[in-house]
């Protein structure tokens, strides 16, 4: 299984912890699952952001019996989508607040670790431009005004066409990527990718 990471964009000052986002390309088998689970055990992260899981709700009890932690869900289809943000037993925390789309492509959670709340909000965006913009369009009803966000998950798209893009058209179809470093700019994160 090749596991490729994603960007995080955050703005996160309390205690150290872990965190890490990659787009798994399907887990619904069990042996792929199984190999993700080894891997991010090993590696000993706290929060695991999951994009295209491709679970539904009939493998939801053998995907937790799997995962020494907390699993929270947004399930896509067995065939696209589906976002999860997996949580390590160690970690001391307090569930604020959930909050999903309905097509398994954004899930928010609002913890407590040390005092601190932060919301995590975890995105698989649309492939498509037009697709793309409106859902970001409509990412800032998941982040905080409140609270310190983390987002993370697989964007689709190039945030800085300048670094992240080699050859073709460095502006081309730039709208959606325009509404993303909006959303970055009135909610203060930092790409760390």
């Amino acid at each position: 299984i090749v596991l490729s990471l994603s960007s995080l964009l955050y703005y996160f000052s309390f205690a150290m912890c872990s965190i890490i986002s990659i787009n798994t390309q399907g887990l619904r088998s069990d042996d792929r699952r199984q190999t993700a689970f080894n891997f991010f055990k090993r590696h000993r992260h706290d929060i695991i952001f999951v994009q295209e899981t491709h679970w539904t709700d009939e493998k939801k009890s053998a995907i937790e019996q799997d995962w020494d932690g907390d699993i929270i869900f947004n399930h896509g289809t067995q065939n696209a989508c589906g976002v999860a943000i997996l949580i390590n037993a160690r970690l001391d925390y307090q569930l604020q607040h959930l909050k999903r789309d309905s097509h398994g492509r954004v899930l928010a959670i609002e913890l407590t670790i040390d005092d601190t709340t932060i919301n995590l909000v975890n995105i698989y965006a649309p492939p498509t431009h037009l697709e793309r913009r409106s859902f970001f369009q409509q990412l800032e009803t998941f982040l905080s005004d409140q609270n310190e966000n983390i987002l993370g998950g697989d964007f689709n798209c190039i945030a800085d066409p300048k670094i992240d893009k080699l050859g073709g058209n460095p502006d081309a179809r730039q709208s959606a990527e325009k509404q993303l470093l909006n959303i970055t700019s009135r909610f203060t994160l930092y790409d760390i990718w």
